[in-house]
């Protein structure tokens, strides 16, 4: 069985996923997001969550919508709970 992610975990796997996908550096991201350069790495590592205004920085610097973030973490989170 797996072990259930956390909403903060969640999001920053989408967030590092959608980020390679998208050919980008964490600096890159952060620069677009217009956040300081390390806050990428805090948030896919599960440590931080972004705020509302963080958030849809990132997603505007992805050229997605929030919402398709929020919505794919909750979508593995959910898959995470199946028991195999």
């Amino acid at each position: 069985m797996s072990r259930a992610l956390s909403v903060a975990q969640a999001f920053g796997r989408v967030l590092k996923s959608v980020r390679k996908d998208a050919g980008m550096s964490q600096r890159e991201l952060a620069a677009r997001a217009e956040i300081h350069g390390s806050y990428p790495s805090l948030i896919e590592r599960g440590l931080r969550q972004p705020t509302l205004v963080v958030l849809v920085g990132l997603a505007k610097a992805l050229d997605t919508r929030g919402s398709k973030l929020v919505n794919a973490a909750c979508a593995l989170m959910r898959q995470r709970r199946r028991v195999p």
